[in-house]
């Protein structure tokens, strides 16, 4: 009897467990704890592909900021997904939680990046409180209440790829600093997670090496050695060519899907402090926050390789090799209140700067040193002045304008004004429109247009095409209040237009230098002379080829109009002729100029100074080498490398050097 009462009660028992596990699996959502649940899922960066094994982890939030305190409280155990990337918590405590998905990158690839819960299932990476695009998002926090689901809590995770490299300087490896990576040059930061390999998140180890999962892309790697409480040590952007300290110089780096890129190497240099204040020049004790102050190694300079805005004290500082620099403050791509201005070593009300970068002072910084800079800003004036218009239109180039001469025109401007894209200049090139594009000056009353000559082009005839020959080309110029420049010039040939501001020098042009061989005399004549050419083609085609233009060089017209400063910069090549060889002989050395006249003047013939070459070795010029026969009793002259290696491989010919300087053939 004890016994039937015994089975009986198990029966029922067993009934209604089975009841309970019926009622839960008809009524999953149903919950009987007083804990809740999150459900969502984990695909790749297209929202589409689900990831399977990715964990999710729930960080207490404690009302805490995500980013504000870490570590974070220990977070719960973590939850897998399944094939179909979906996870599924149960039992969760009621409270606040940051959640994010990671993946275990232990193993071999596919690698991935984490990615935090916020709110609109954007890729945030490994960072709770940065992202990437398109604009700067945070992790969000999510709320669990007892007996409740939340749902949709999904995440995508982008795929990555190890990049290593080592940091030293000049005393050997160096530990504790920080790898950051960005997305462009001066671009958002990336979150990066460190390796199986790595002994912590993005730092070097003792050794000074460094291996990080970094998202798949192109980007950009720079030490922060703040990590590593460095003093006066410099920081550098990767680059193959060198020190890059900013990124316009830096070289990209190529991160892809599961691959290792290696080599990304560090070498750093100690450096200078160059820092100061930024004051508004009506009242000096006023210090202006928020300002941007910018630092070339060049004045004039278009790329800066530090960047930094001023604090709630105007006060700002950099870290920078020992070199020298020049300091902008304020931008010149934005309008802004005060206008831009060049650091001088005038710290004055009567005199607070320059918006010329021409008139900048230099600041020399060296090793260990601490280099005071101050600005005294000019405020813009408050109400909008009406649109900029032009004044004067400059050649600022004074040749000579051979090809690939980089020409630059100045067009001055009534204000400030600042540009976007690149507007440019129709240039009047003897009667053939030519473009000249903008190269500098935005922020400044002056902007710079360059052009680059061509074989062809007519200088010596030189304008703008006509009044609207300042062309937008897709950009804009306006100015601080945003109006729009007024694009009408002065007439061409009028006052303040390029031709009639323009008075090209003689020494502006060059001419071509003409080769000659006689196959009959088995010599090379040179002329410059254009009616010495003709009358050689037209009386004695018979015995002398014209072969090729061989060099550009100037006339004696142009030497004896130009000024005394000018003809300085020029040396005369004379020409002798020796009637019993057949040949004429071509030099600049004074010494054989003289020895040839005084002691050969029966034997050779003087022609005079029958061209001009620069002094030295200008920018642009080329050599003409000098070659001599023993047995043609005769010299021969050659821009061409090849044909000088040619001849002097030969007996016949002996190389003697470098007769003078020309310039290259249009």
């Amino acid at each position: 009897m004890i016994f039937e009462n015994v089975r009986k009660q198990n029966v029922k028992l067993w009934q209604i467990c089975c009841f309970l596990f019926l009622i839960l699996f008809l009524f999953p959502t149903v919950s009987w704890a007083v804990n809740g649940t999150v459900r969502g899922h984990v695909y790749e960066a297209d929202g589409v592909t689900p990831i399977a094994g990715a964990s999710i982890m729930f960080t207490p939030a404690a009302g805490a900021t995500c980013g504000s305190a870490w570590p974070f409280p220990v977070p719960t155990p973590w939850i897998g997904t399944d094939a179909l990337g979906y996870y599924n918590s149960i039992d969760l405590p009621a409270g606040t939680y940051y959640v994010n998905a990671d993946w275990d990158n232990s193993g071999t690839s596919p690698w991935y990046m984490q990615d935090w819960y916020d709110g609109e299932n954007s890729v945030l990476y490994n960072s709770c409180d940065y992202s990437v695009f398109p604009a700067v998002l945070m992790a969000k926090t999510i709320t669990v209440t007892a007996g409740e689901v939340t749902s949709g809590i999904d995440f995508k995770l982008t795929r990555a790829g190890k990049v290593s490299g080592n940091v030293r300087n000049t005393s050997g490896p160096i530990q504790g600093v920080c790898i950051d990576f960005y997305d462009a040059c001066d671009g958002n930061w990336l979150s990066v997670m460190g390796t199986p390999a790595s002994t912590s998140w993005n730092q070097t180890d003792a050794s000074g090496d460094y291996e990080v999962f970094v998202p798949i892309g192109t980007v950009y790697a720079k030490t922060n050695v703040g990590c590593a409480n460095l003093n006066l040590t410099v920081n550098e952007y990767y680059s193959t060519s060198g020190d890059a300290y900013g990124c316009y110089s830096a070289t990209p780096v190529t991160v892809t899907d599961g691959g290792t890129t290696t080599g990304i190497d560090f070498d750093l240099a100690m450096g200078n402090f160059i820092g100061g204040g930024v004051f508004d020049d009506d009242t000096p004790d006023d210090p202006i926050a928020g300002i941007e102050v910018s630092i070339y190694d060049s004045k004039c300079g278009t790329n800066p390789i530090w960047k930094q805005t001023t604090d709630e004290n105007g006060g700002w500082g950099v870290l920078v090799p020992p070199g020298t620099y020049y300091a902008l403050c304020g931008q010149y791509d934005d309008p802004k209140l005060y206008y831009p201005e060049w650091y001088t070593d005038i710290f004055s009300t009567d005199n607070p700067g320059t918006t010329d970068c021409n008139l900048a002072n230099s600041i020399d910084a060296t090793t260990g040193g601490h280099e005071h800079v101050t600005f005294l800003m000019t405020a813009i004036p408050p109400s909008p002045p009406g649109p900029a218009s032009v004044g004067n239109v400059i050649l600022m180039s004074s040749g000579p304008f051979v090809a690939g001469y980089v020409m630059e025109f100045a067009v001055h401007l009534s204000q400030l004004v600042f540009v976007k894209g690149t507007p440019q200049l129709v240039l009047n090139i003897g009667g053939v429109p030519a473009m000249a594009y903008y190269s500098s000056g935005s922020g400044t009353e002056i902007l710079t247009f360059q052009y680059t000559v061509v074989a062809g082009d007519d200088i010596s005839s030189l304008g703008y095409w006509s009044e609207w020959a300042l062309d937008l080309n897709g950009g804009q110029i306006y100015n601080n209040y945003g109006i729009d420049i007024d694009l009408d010039m002065p007439v061409p040939g009028a006052s303040g237009s390029l031709g009639a501001n323009t008075t090209l020098s003689v020494l502006s042009t060059v001419y071509p230098m003409y080769r000659f061989y006689s196959a009959v005399l088995l010599k090379h004549l040179f002329t410059a002379d254009e009616n010495e050419k003709n009358h050689l083609l037209a009386t004695a085609a018979h015995i002398w080829t014209l072969e090729k233009s061989t060099y550009n060089v100037f006339l004696p017209h142009q030497y004896n109009a130009a000024t005394q400063e000018e003809k300085n910069t020029l040396m005369a090549v004379h020409r002798f002729y020796n009637a019993g060889l057949q040949t004429h002989h071509y030099t600049v050395d004074t010494n054989e100029i003289a020895h040839l006249i005084a002691e050969a003047g029966n034997i050779w013939q003087n022609d005079g100074a029958v061209f001009y070459v620069p002094v030295g070795n200008p920018e642009g010029a080329i050599p003409v080498y000098r070659l001599y026969s023993e047995t043609l009793k005769v010299h021969h002259y050659t821009v061409d490398e090849n044909e000088k290696e040619s001849l002097n491989a030969t007996d016949l010919w002996r190389y003697e050097g470098i007769s003078f300087y020309a310039y290259p053939p249009s």
